[in-house]
Order: C-alpha cells, then structure tokens, then sequence
C-alpha cells in the first residue's frame, strides 16, 4: 500500500481514505491491493462506510456503462456505503473487460486542433463542499486526490480549472518540485492503461508540471467521454430553455386576455352599458 494512503489512515482521514479507495476501485476493481486497503482502512478507523441510504442498485448489465458509472461515484459524494462501493466495482471490473476486448480509443491527428478549440468554460462551475472544506483545513492528500480524480470525471476540464485555481489561491504547499522526469510526447501512445500509469505518478510527485501533463492526456484519451458530456450538456440546456419560452409565453398570453378583458370592461363602462362595479375602473 501506498505510504500516502496508510498517512491518511493513521490520522483518521474520512475524506482522504475514500478518495484513494475509489481511485484504486477504477484502477484495479478486482485486484489484490484494492481488498488490502479496505481491510486495512475498516481494522484502523472507524466509520469508513455510511450506511446504505435504501436506492436500489440496478444488476442489469446491459445499462451499465460510463454514465452509470459517474452518477454512481456522484453518490458517493452523499453516501459512501459498503453496498455502492462493491456495486461500483463489479460494474467498474465490467467497464474494464468490455473495453479490454475492444479497440481502445486511439487519438486522431486532429487531437491538438479539438484541444485547442475546445476551450474550458468554467462559468457555474460550482464546487463540491467536501472540495472546499478539504482547502479550508489545507488537506493537501484529499486536494491533491480530488483534482485528479475530476479530470477523469469530467476531461473537458471546466470544472478541473475552478477547482485547481480555488486551491492554489487557497492552499499552501499544493505542488511538489518536479522530480525531472521526461513527458512521452507521443500521441499514439496515449491510451487508457498509459492514463493510468500517469495518474499513479502523480502520487509520489503531485508536481505542477506533471498535472497539466496529466490534464493532457486525459483530454486525448477520454475525447469520448468529454464530446458525450458536451451533448448531453447541450441538450439539457435546449430543453429548459424550450421550457422556460413555453412558460413564459403561456403567462404572456394570459396577460394579454386580461388587459384586453379589462380594456372591454372599461369601454363597456363609457358606454354606460354597464355600472362600475369597482371603484376605479371607470373609463378616464
């Protein structure tokens, strides 16, 4: 086990504990180190699991994919129990087989040109308050862990950017000096076993340069991911614009029945066809 994940334990670091455990979880699902650490963390603290808030987790597999996966680390965030980490690793082993026996993502050469034109928009990014909380107290374990684990969250890099610019305006200590190693460069390199090799590097030196190498990769190698967030973020927003027109001009329309009944009651009233019934309304 990692020297930073047993730190965490010894000082009874909920946050910090659930984070590497979760990033071992999409790493190595099924494997060795991932049961070590959990047996370790439940001997040594207390209260590492909450208990299960009742949801049902779904066991058909033909809805398993990506986006259950992020919704499912998403309610981890609001309860970390022992039934929706085991359920999020049998589907995170499942993710792994089904993309082990079909061709991995490799980067087109048009990579740098989509990168280039696909600009973070960090406007309402809202951050997490377990997130702010962790800079608050300058926990740099549970920073460090958040920051790369919302890259492989979201690689598009909106909400990564927030987060990173909130800790280093907030925080202490955040980087490591660069331990000198050389970058690969090579694009055609790049696939998800590389990603995570990366992503396990910065963990012995969590250095500036190493993360925006990090931020790289990711946008390369999960392209799909971010174009899929990207669309479904779209057409949320098509739909509640298309609502809030629907809205409005249903109110819209409701106004303009009751000026123009008010208006018909008024030249009524001139007309003296009908006595006011309401002080006021008489014609000016």
């Amino acid at each position: 086990m990692k020297e930073n994940f047993i730190e965490a334990v010894s000082g009874g670091d909920i946050f910090a504990i659930r984070l590497f455990l979760t990033h071992e979880l999409k790493q190595n699902p099924n494997g060795k180190t991932l049961k070590k650490m959990c047996q370790y963390a439940e001997v040594n603290v207390d209260n590492i699991f909450d208990l299960h808030d009742g949801k049902i987790l779904n066991n058909d597999k033909t809805l398993w994919n990506e986006e259950l996966m992020d919704n499912i680390l998403n309610d981890l965030d609001n309860n970390f129990s022992k039934e929706r980490f085991d359920y999020l690793e049998d589907i995170s082993e499942f993710m792994k087989t089904k993309s082990a026996r079909s061709n991995i993502h490799e980067p087109d050469s048009n990579s740098k040109k989509t990168e280039t034109e696909n600009k973070p928009n960090t406007e309402n990014v809202q951050l997490k308050e377990k997130f702010i909380e962790a800079v608050k107290n300058n926990n740099i374990i549970a920073i460090r862990l958040f920051l790369a684990n919302e890259l492989m969250l979201d690689p598009r890099g909106y909400s990564f950017k927030t987060m990173r610019d909130y800790a280093e305006n907030n925080s202490t200590d955040l980087y490591e000096v660069h331990n000198g190693d050389n970058f690969v460069e090579d694009q055609s390199e790049w696939n998800q076993e590389f990603l995570f090799n990366v992503r396990n590097d910065l963990d012995s030196n969590f250095s500036r340069e190493r993360l925006g190498y990090f931020e790289m990769v990711c946008k390369v190698v999960l392209k799909d991911k971010a174009l899929s967030l990207e669309t479904e973020e779209k057409k949320k927003k098509a739909q509640k614009t298309n609502s809030t027109e629907s809205t409005n001009s249903g109110t819209e329309s409701e106004s303009n029945k009751k000026t123009n009944h008010n208006n018909f009651l008024k030249r009524l009233i001139n007309e003296k066809v009908v006595k006011p019934y309401k002080e006021g309304l008489e014609g000016e």
